[in-house]
């Protein structure tokens, strides 16, 4: 099941943003109602759960999993844009993942770097059966509390997001952003961020201030992996043009999905 909220348009009743406005004076009114969406998303969560457990479906025989597929910028910091998509940055690509349920210890917090393309081999797991060929990794037994942290060194990620061409590494202690987009792509204000950004997710992990150097051993894995994608995309046959009619457009606009400028 998939949650739209929070999400672009951030619609937010009077009542509620006053509400929320008493109770933080000092936080940015875009944080505000997007923390006024999370909370909403909270309560409807909380209600799927209910029904299920009407259901028979409980902690006693399902695992229940949260997990998003992207991240909003809010300006905070500034560097890190507004909306999701065209940058690689923290508060775009991190990932909440919450389970419960049978076979997950409660309480256990698991460090390491995850994925998303981790989920479906986890709860393959979880249920005991066998994962397919998958290019994600099974955290059955982190999950179970049987291991406190994760195996994974390095957690990818790639956006051709309207007119963005970049990607990144994570790593417990690195992140590492590269903007694939030539000068001649780029728009008349220029890169927003220096074309390879670093960061110390240990010091710094809400990325404010860029490394002085470079991590060449993560840069240079980021480029492996992205030369590896990019064979597999021109080796991909299904691939075609689609038009989109007004209706959708609008939509899809919307959503934020229709390109309307560099940010």
């Amino acid at each position: 099941m998939m949650i739209l909220d929070p999400h672009a348009p951030m619609s937010v009743s009077m009542k509620d943003a006053r509400r929320w406005r008493q109770q933080e004076e000092e936080v940015p009114a875009r944080m505000l109602k997007y923390r006024h969406l999370v909370n909403r998303s909270d309560r409807a969560i909380g209600s799927l759960e209910r029904g299920l457990e009407e259901r028979g479906m409980d902690a006693s025989n399902t695992v229940f999993a949260l997990v998003n597929d992207h991240g909003e910028g809010l300006r905070i910091p500034v560097h890190h844009g507004m909306g999701h998509g065209n940058l690689t940055l923290s508060t775009t690509v991190s990932m909440p993942w919450v389970m419960h349920g049978v076979g997950v210890a409660q309480g256990q917090r698991v460090g390491g770097v995850a994925s998303q393309v981790d989920v479906m081999p986890t709860l393959l797991g979880l249920a005991g059966l066998e994962a397919p060929t998958l290019t994600g990794q099974d955290w059955t037994p982190q999950a179970r509390g049987a291991m406190a942290a994760t195996t994974r060194d390095v957690a990818f990620v790639d956006t051709w997001f309207q007119q963005a061409n970049r990607f990144a590494g994570y790593s417990v202690e690195r992140s590492c952003h590269y903007d694939g987009r030539g000068a001649e792509d780029l728009p008349a204000q220029g890169r927003r961020l220096p074309q390879t950004t670093c960061y110390d997710q240990i010091l710094d992990p809400y990325q404010m201030e860029p490394l002085g150097h470079e991590d060449e051993s993560l840069l240079g894995r980021m480029h492996e992996w992205r030369a590896e994608r990019l064979s597999e995309y021109e080796a991909f046959e299904h691939k075609e043009d689609v038009q989109v009619d007004v209706d959708l457009m609008e939509q899809l606009s919307a959503l934020g999905y229709v390109d309307e400028g560099e940010i």
